[in-house]
């Protein structure tokens, strides 16, 4: 599969996903990995699932902390100084199976998909999730949407199959 294929699924997925349970729109898109944040900051919140089917893979959302609290606030329609870090998590690893199911329904229609559960991931602070997957060999897109609030980035990894 092409990253021509993938970048217009991921963005038609996120930006319907998340305007639709988040009531969240993005400000702008590009395709990549997103800007350098410069500051100290928090590092970001990440949701990761693995795929079976055919072909199989990986998925994934990151976002900026205040990002993802102001997502996880839209989520049930309450106020983001009310959501808890494992709320925001919780709401990340939601949108991770919703978009990939999302991208995956727009790719492969016709394929069956097993998702796994979704896993917050921790990455050692001087690596970013884009350098973590700096060595990959399959077939990847990804795309990053400024919210004002912050950075979100998704991107799916299909494994090369013999």
């Amino acid at each position: 599969m092409e990253p021509s294929e993938i970048q217009p699924a991921l963005e038609s997925a996120v930006g319907e996903v998340l305007e639709t349970m988040c009531f969240a729109t993005a400000l702008a898109s590009s395709e990549g990995a997103a800007p350098a944040d410069d500051s100290s900051g928090p590092q970001l919140l990440t949701a990761q699932l693995n795929f079976q089917g055919s072909p199989p893979g990986q998925f994934r959302v990151c976002a900026t902390p205040d990002l993802a609290r102001v997502i996880a606030a839209g989520f049930p329609g309450q106020e983001e100084t009310d959501v808890s870090d494992s709320e925001a998590q919780e709401v990340m690893g939601e949108l991770a199976n919703m978009i990939c199911g999302s991208v995956l329904s727009r790719l492969e229609s016709d394929a069956i998909f097993h998702l796994s559960h979704p896993e917050i991931i921790h990455f050692p602070p001087e690596i970013t999730p884009a350098e973590a997957d700096a060595g990959s060999d399959g077939s990847r897109g990804q795309r990053w949407f400024d919210f004002g609030a912050g950075i979100f980035t998704a991107s799916v990894e299909f494994q090369q199959t013999p």
